[in-house]
């Protein structure tokens, strides 16, 4: 982030950070697109077209109006190495700057922004060598032989708490047993180190927003117990991210959009370090995780679950 941006181009008093800004501008009686584009003019990497404006932040932060535009312009330059590093070191840096972040962010929160996603980076460059190259941390390890040399426990039962109104089936061999969990639906036994919040695409949009307070509360109380917590939504990440054009999720979701329901799952993950959010495909898929997940316990919590999902190595 360049702090010149920062600075009002009318009156030159310097603010510290873009929501402020946005808050001054409007003292000058000028239309913050109007200042925007008289000052900065900037222009979609691919399209060339006017970079859009919603909140001072994302301008300042994006390079793209979409991701099918970035999604072109790295197809179109793939030969060009270089352009790409330099581009996605940007974007990264920029956004983590910004938010006032000290970790790489995860999987599924980079697939909810307008940037190449952390499968992308891990595949060209490695997480850990791209952090520490723009002087951050990685939450989460991407050795992928050390998350397949993970110790996993059998076991024969599952709790499923008795407010689950539909609860999964699992292999025969596993008995369920129902029993009010104080955390979320699935777990080993109530005193188990991790737990499984099974959500539906509806759930999970619905959790985001009227929800959200209390979810919070819920993942704090489980951080005091020293528990680890998993939100496993029903839904493909592409499907969630796209729920608006889904007519049977609009009739319970009302005006909710896509990015106001990602960016309560990205505070979320900035907020506490005991949850990940892992989206699949579907409820059948959702019992093989919960199997997996609890056999591994706690130790999932160091590893990017939707990272691992999406490269079928969960």
């Amino acid at each position: 982030m360049d702090n010149n941006d920062l600075e009002c181009r009318i009156c030159g008093i310097d603010f510290d950070n873009f929501d402020n800004l946005e808050k001054h501008i409007v003292s000058h009686k000028v239309k913050k697109a109007d200042y925007l584009k008289q000052h900065f003019d900037k222009k979609d990497l691919y399209s060339g077209e006017d970079l859009q404006f919603g909140k001072f932040e994302s301008y300042f932060t994006n390079l793209f109006n979409n991701k099918s535009n970035l999604k072109k312009f790295y197809t179109e330059n793939k030969s060009d190495k270089e352009l790409l590093e330099k581009t996605t070191k940007y974007l990264y840096k920029q956004r983590l700057t910004t938010k006032g972040y000290n970790q790489l962010i995860g999987e599924s929160e980079s697939r909810s922004l307008i940037l190449p996603s952390i499968r992308y980076i891990e595949k060209n460059y490695g997480c850990e060598k791209f952090a520490k190259e723009l002087n951050f941390e990685t939450r989460f390890n991407y050795n992928i032989d050390e998350f397949t040399k993970l110790h996993t426990i059998d076991f024969e039962e599952i709790f499923i708490d008795t407010r689950e109104k539909l609860p999964l089936k699992f292999p025969k061999e596993i008995k369920t047993i129902s029993q009010k969990l104080d955390y979320g639906d699935y777990s080993i036994n109530n005193d188990y180190e991790l737990t499984i919040e099974r959500k539906s695409l509806t759930d999970f949009v619905n959790t985001m927003s009227g929800g959200f307070e209390r979810f919070c509360r819920e993942i704090e109380g489980a951080k005091n117990k020293n528990k680890n917590l998993v939100v496993l939504v029903e839904s493909s990440i592409n499907s969630t991210l796209s729920f608006d054009y889904n007519s049977q999720i609009r009739k319970y979701t009302k005006r909710i959009s896509p990015s106001f329901v990602f960016y309560r799952m990205r505070e979320i993950c900035r907020t506490f370090d005991n949850v990940q959010f892992l989206f699949c495909n579907g409820r059948k898929e959702s019992s093989k995780l919960i199997v997996k997940l609890l056999g591994i316990g706690k130790e999932v919590n160091c590893f990017d679950l939707q990272f691992l999902y999406s490269s079928n190595l969960l």
